[in-house]
């Protein structure tokens, strides 16, 4: 079954449509692929970045956290002969 789809027109500056036009040349795909399959990419990532965002929020208010001090320790550990543990690890 075909998905119905919708046309979404944006204003991009020249340089941008060159480079589509020279990737599109090279894996033989048309504009509106690479449009498609770049929005795609980006709201999926975006996505995931919002929820982690709201993962984290969540975590912070339910006391989820580890004090600054104790991760600049560990941080400032690496490298070294004795590298500390990860906090609450």
């Amino acid at each position: 079954m075909a998905i119905k789809k919708q046309n979404v027109a944006f204003r991009v500056p020249p340089y941008l449509v060159h480079e589509l036009d020279k990737i599109g040349k090279a894996v033989h795909r048309s504009r509106a692929w690479l449009g498609e399959e770049a929005l795609r990419q980006y709201v999926e990532v975006r996505r995931w970045q919002l929820g982690e965002i709201k993962a984290g929020l969540a975590d912070i208010e339910a006391g989820r956290v580890v004090p600054h001090d104790k991760v600049k320790t560990w941080l400032s550990s690496w490298g070294n002969r004795n590298e500390k543990p990860a906090p609450g690890a």
